[in-house]
C-alpha cells in the first residue's frame, strides 16, 4: 500500500511520509528509484528536507509548555478526543 502511495503520488509522498513517519516510506522511495520510477537524487533530496522540516515540527512542539496543547496543534482530531475525555470525566 504504501509503495502504491509513492509511485502514484511521487515526491509529494515521499516529502510527506518522510515528514510523519519516515523509514518505510523512504525504503519504498528508495525502491521506486532503483525501478525507474523516480530520480534518486530527488528523492534524496526531498525526503532531507521532509525530515528535516518534521523535526523542525517536532522541537517546535517540545517548547510548548502543555501536552495537551501540543497534541491539539500536531493532531487536529486530537481536540475532539481530549473534549470526549473531559467530559466522560466530568459526567453528562
Amino acid at each position: 500500500m504504501i509503495a502504491a502511495l509513492v509511485v502514484g503520488y511521487g515526491y509529494l509522498a515521499v516529502f510527506l511520509g518522510t515528514l510523519f513517519e519516515g523509514e518505510t516510506v523512504l525504503l519504498a522511495a528508495g525502491f521506486a528509484a532503483h525501478r525507474g520510477l523516480l530520480a534518486w537524487p530527488l528523492v534524496v533530496a526531498v525526503a532531507f528536507v521532509g525530515y528535516s522540516f518534521g523535526v523542525a515540527m517536532t522541537a517546535l512542539l517540545g517548547e510548548i509548555q502543555h501536552a495537551e496543547e501540543a497534541a491539539l496543534i500536531a493532531i487536529p482530531a486530537a481536540g475532539f478526543i481530549v473534549w470526549l475525555w473531559r467530559r466522560r470525566r466530568s459526567g453528562p
